[in-house]
């Protein structure tokens, strides 16, 4: 730029010059006032000289604009593809706060999948502990299940009238007692069990108390005795009907037994000993209902309630 003002500034002072002079015409009188031929050529080619200064100081010029010109138009151009860069930076900044909150979430998702993981094998390990226990009762439960139809069956051939005349008696089979004297230890319904120290199903209640506490029948009904050892050790079930509907009382981990198979019993009676036979942590009776029958020890069937919805 310093260059084309001087060069402005020298033009303007060589158009004033030759403004004040006559313009094109003094160039003519300088040659018409030739003296001599050789004088005509020394002032033709001082006014050639002049005249070839003058045009490079205008070409100079020209193109010293014309490249400034062209430069300004370059910058424009840098200055559209800085803006359009600019632009493209903000848009994938945009994208990658996008991505990063995409990715906040999908790091909250796996952190929550893991937690699920957890759980989930807590839960496939205490199942598996369940599926074990089962496993290893399922063909005692089998055929305590059999014990149990033949009870039902023996019950309606020969102590249709023996129950009759004990539901007829000083006990009424349309209710339950309790089994045994002691502390309630363990409810029905979700605990975590004593062993495992997992959570789990307890199908009954217990009462814990001495070894060799009485157990006397709940109900009325015929007595089915059985040996779960992995499980209920000692155990005596007592089939009845009240109001028209069967019952199934269980009583568990007795250290000996008062009533044989098959054996009619009166509501009240002597069936047995409280013990810790079977899987159990200490002397007590483990007592189950069930609505309809029982149908094993695992897993839990729709037939076992709560023994406290019936007991007084």
């Amino acid at each position: 730029m310093i260059r084309i003002e001087d060069r402005e500034a020298l033009l303007a002072d060589r158009l004033r010059s030759i403004q004040r002079s006559g313009g094109p015409m003094r160039y003519l009188e300088v040659l018409l006032g030739s003296k001599s031929f050789s004088d005509f050529i020394s002032r033709t080619a001082a006014v050639n000289i002049m005249m070839d200064s003058d045009k490079t100081i205008i070409e100079s010029l020209a193109k010293d604009k014309k490249d400034v010109e062209d430069k300004k138009v370059a910058v424009e151009d840098n200055k559209k593809e800085i803006e359009t860069k600019r632009n493209d930076i903000e848009k994938q900044k945009i994208a990658l706060e996008a991505q990063k909150k995409e990715f906040v979430a999908l790091q909250s998702q796996l952190d929550q999948q893991m937690d699920d993981r957890q759980v989930l094998l807590a839960q496939l390990e205490h199942e598996h502990h369940e599926l074990e226990q089962y496993m290893f009762t399922l063909e005692d439960e089998q055929a305590m299940i059999r014990k149990q139809e033949q009870a039902i069956a023996r019950a309606k051939e020969l102590a249709q009238s023996n129950l009759n005349q004990l539901n007829s008696g000083g006990t009424s089979s349309s209710s339950f007692i309790w089994p045994a004297s002691g502390s309630r230890s363990s409810n029905y319904g979700y605990r975590v069990d004593p062993i495992t120290h997992t959570k789990s199903f307890h199908l009954g209640v217990d009462i814990a108390g001495p070894v060799g506490t009485p157990i006397y029948a709940s109900t009325n009904g015929v007595a089915v005795r059985g040996n779960l050892s992995g499980t209920y050790g000692n155990h005596i079930l007592i089939v009845t009907k009240i109001n028209g509907v069967d019952y199934t009382t269980l009583y568990a981990h007795l250290s000996g037994f008062a009533v044989g198979d098959g054996e009619v019993v009166k509501q009240g009676q002597l069936i047995g000993y409280m013990g810790a036979t079977g899987r159990v942590t200490g002397s007590h009776l483990h007592f189950e209902v069930h609505r309809g029958g029982w149908r094993g020890f695992y897993p839990p069937n729709s037939n076992v309630v709560n023994p406290m919805d019936y007991l007084p």
